[in-house]
């Protein structure tokens, strides 16, 4: 069971429906080292994982793998910055209440630093930007929608 939903990204414009779509059913698992050693059989395997929804929870998080491994050693990341676009309100299946965007976590910077903001759908469906010390101010819906998204915050 997952908690939070971890979606790569590719190096083009896409929406968070795509993503998610793209998500589901079988991949082949790809390792070189993975072979069949009975008798010095030495094949190599042909493995696959399956990733399934069984039950859509209340509360949704959906974190955008924005950055992607260049180098182990040294480590260097480099970030992937295609545009995500989502809307307010989330469509997941035919016949199924839809999730509200309630809060979405922006990073600016680099891998390994940088900083993290927030827009917050408040009680009162007012959207307010979170930024450390300073008080929230009052965000525009288009604002949120525009922002580079890091993390989705989707509640049923």
């Amino acid at each position: 069971m997952w908690h939070c939903l971890s979606l790569a990204l590719s190096s083009q414009c896409i929406t968070i429906e795509a993503l998610l779509a793209s998500s589901w059913g079988r991949e082949p698992l790809q390792d070189e080292d993975d072979k069949c050693e009975e008798d010095g059989c030495l094949v190599h395997r042909q493995r696959s994982k399956e990733t399934r929804l069984v039950r859509w929870p209340n509360i949704l998080a959906i974190h955008l793998k924005r950055w992607k491994v260049i180098s182990m050693v040294p480590f260097y990341q480099e970030k992937v910055p295609p545009r995500v676009t989502f809307e307010n309100v989330l469509l997941v299946e035919s016949g199924r209440a839809p999730y509200h965007l309630r809060g979405v976590v922006v990073h600016e910077g680099v891998a390994g630093g940088g900083h993290y903001t927030a827009f917050v759908r408040a009680p009162d469906n007012f959207w307010y930007f979170c930024n450390d010390g300073r008080p929230p101010r009052l965000a525009p819906v288009g604002e949120v929608l525009q922002a580079e998204a890091y993390m989705l915050f989707y509640e049923q």
